[in-house]
């Protein structure tokens, strides 16, 4: 993720404001691979819709990309750098991307929550980056699927104050 220092450092300063707890293993990150999709995905995750997340496995050796750890904490922004949500990574697991089931797909929160709708669209999704890696992407391909708990949202922390 692409934020400038003083991005970096004032989400920090809001973050220990509001009492989260980042400690040293933290990192800035966003979802999917455009502007609108970070704004869509990570709207899904400040609202508690979305506790899960898949990537094409061979995406993170292609790019040199460190591998998210059961309990990394990800400060979660949007493409310009406004924070989103902050999450702790709960459960990994490497699998075919034919064996992605249908209870991964309801907790990504996307479209209508069905298996048939996450497999259409993260294969097209995956077909993408497989071409653009130089990795043919097929139904054996491995996925990285995530699952995450909500720490913080602003979104979800003013509503609360609000309504004190």
């Amino acid at each position: 993720m692409n934020l400038t220092e003083e991005r970096r450092r004032a989400i920090e300063t809001h973050l220990s404001r509001v009492g989260v707890p980042l400690g040293e293993g933290f990192r800035f990150d966003h979802f999917g691979n455009t502007a609108n999709l970070a704004a869509e995905l990570g709207a899904l995750v400040a609202s508690g819709r979305k506790t899960a997340t898949a990537a094409y496995d061979d995406v993170y050796s292609h790019y040199k990309i460190e591998r998210p750890q059961m309990g990394d904490t990800e400060i979660i922004c949007d493409f310009a750098g406004s924070l989103l949500a902050v999450i702790e990574i709960s459960d990994l697991r490497v699998i075919p991307f034919e064996e992605v089931g249908a209870d991964h797909a309801r907790l990504e929160g996307e479209g209508d929550r069905s298996l048939e709708h996450w497999r259409r669209i993260h294969r097209e999704y995956f077909e993408a980056e497989g071409e653009a890696i130089g990795v043919p992407f097929s139904d054996g391909s491995l996925i990285l699927c995530q699952r995450f708990r909500l720490v913080y949202s602003p979104v979800c922390s003013q509503i609360r104050f609000a309504a004190d």
